[in-house]
């Protein structure tokens, strides 16, 4: 009973954070959010091997991980959420009924502004992860959006 209450209330506080990290946020808002929303995640600051900064908001056991990265004025132009396996099916759920799928894999938005691809789990992984992101047409950041809740 313990853990479904723990659990419980994780999930609860994973879907209010996700839903406050649209593309096109600015990198000072998110961190703000977590350092006084998500007390138990912790954060890495990395470069990537072509210069693009990022953060990633850690969980303990790497599933509900965030990982966004910005531009160079400090708006997110991507992010990384993962979840648990037993999570395939409904976030795949979610995606139909919010995006348009373009194959298994992919969707977009109405506006095709937003490309969103499923990482499926390797066969050792008790996790898979979901990228969304801008489309190289729609890089200019006009107003931050919100996708779908974790």
């Amino acid at each position: 009973m313990k853990r479904l209450i723990i659990f419980l209330l994780l999930a609860t506080c994973s879907a209010s954070a996700f839903a406050q990290f649209p593309l096109g946020g600015k990198e000072k808002d998110i961190r703000a959010y977590f350092n006084k929303n998500v007390a138990y995640a912790s954060a890495k600051n990395f470069k990537t091997d072509n210069g693009t900064n990022g953060v990633r908001f850690l969980k303990p056991h790497g599933i509900g991980d965030y990982t966004f990265y910005f531009d160079s004025n400090g708006y997110c132009t991507s992010y990384v959420v993962t979840y648990g396996n037993r999570e395939l099916d409904n976030v795949v759920d979610r995606l139909n009924a919010t995006f348009r799928p373009v194959n298994s894999a992919t969707w977009t938005s109405d506006s095709q502004d937003t490309n969103v691809t499923v990482v499926p789990p390797r066969d050792t992984d008790n996790y898979f992860s979901v990228v969304y992101l801008r489309s190289a047409e729609n890089i200019e950041i006009s107003s931050p959006i919100t996708l779908a809740s974790n």
